[in-house]
């Protein structure tokens, strides 16, 4: 017998309340659809005008990706376009070919740029990732090491130098104690470190990694995949089509020519600035190492 929680799946994770988020893109006109003929509204409630609740693309649904965790399935992200967040009753969402997922209704919390979609699911996307990785192989003690290699394998590491890995497809790893590491290798693998120069690193297409401690790093290399940073001094990087989003003054991007970097800080009057950074527009190239201090590039520290 045992009083561990069975791990929640993300289509049905809720964060702060009783709903889940959903992050979703649409044209830049606000329409969406097989034949782009539904008008979403830019707040409140929003309802498909069809609906069978059958596991299909078909049988109409709002679509989207709970807490942004994989981005690109059943669509290619439009980071020109219009970027939502809506929140739906968990017991309301089909997943679709174990990757998409859609619900009947729900009430639009955000619609705006893609930068402010990712920043509003960010805590509870940490959190999901947190929680799947309890359970399956953990590591308490002093750099203690825990391994979960089958789907969905959960990984979790709390101690001083842990590590956790996670190689099976929508694994999760955690690593919460100063300079964990956590590594999920597989498809839509999650990975998260919170402590002090903590290390996450999620290397399949699709995968997310976090990490929220002082010169923590964060790496998703796999296609689309998406990478956050918290502290300062901390280093990140994603592989094409992948998205670095860093809510701190001072970065190290390792560069993919193809990805690109948002950076949030608080400046002197308290308020929030933001920077989207375009590596073909900088022309910068892949590996290229590269520090950011408050969205500008700091050439004198820069490598390669």
């Amino acid at each position: 017998m045992t009083d561990e929680k069975p791990i929640i799946p993300v289509h049905q994770w809720t964060h702060d309340g009783d709903k889940v988020l959903l992050i979703k893109c649409i044209n830049a006109d606000g329409t969406s659809g097989p034949k782009n003929e539904f008008i979403w509204p830019k707040s409140g409630p929003v309802k498909s005008p069809q609906w069978d609740g059958k596991p299909t693309c078909d049988g109409g649904g709002l679509f989207g990706w709970p807490w942004g965790i994989g981005i690109g399935s059943g669509k290619d992200p439009d980071y020109q376009g219009i970027w939502i967040v809506w929140a739906t009753d968990p017991n309301r969402i089909i997943v679709v070919d174990n990757e998409k997922t859609k619900a009947p209704d729900g009430e639009v919390l955000y619609y705006g740029e893609w930068v402010g979609a990712f920043r509003m699911v960010l805590q509870g996307q940490i959190a999901w990732i947190q929680q799947s990785s309890r359970g399956a192989a953990s590591a308490t003690g002093g750099q203690g090491a825990a391994s979960a290699t089958g789907w969905r394998g959960a990984a979790s590491a709390t101690s001083w130098q842990g590590a956790a890995s996670a190689t099976g497809w929508q694994g999760a790893a955690s690593a919460t104690g100063w300079q964990g590491a956590a590594s999920a290798t597989g498809r839509q693998g999650a990975a998260s470190a919170t402590g002090w120069q903590g290390a996450a690193s999620a290397t399949g297409r699709q995968g997310a990694a976090s990490a929220t401690g002082w010169q923590g790093a964060a790496s998703a290399t796999g296609e689309q995949g998406i990478a956050t940073i918290t502290g300062d001094e901390g280093t990140i990087e994603v592989g094409f089509g992948g998205i670095a989003a860093v809510c701190a003054k001072v970065v190290i991007w390792k560069v993919h020519k193809d990805a690109v970097l948002i950076q949030r800080w608080k400046d002197f009057r308290n308020h929030y600035q933001t920077a989207v950074l375009y590596p073909k527009k900088l022309r910068l190239k892949t590996g290229r190492v590269v520090k950011v201090v408050k969205g500008k590039i700091q050439k004198k520290n820069s490598h390669g």
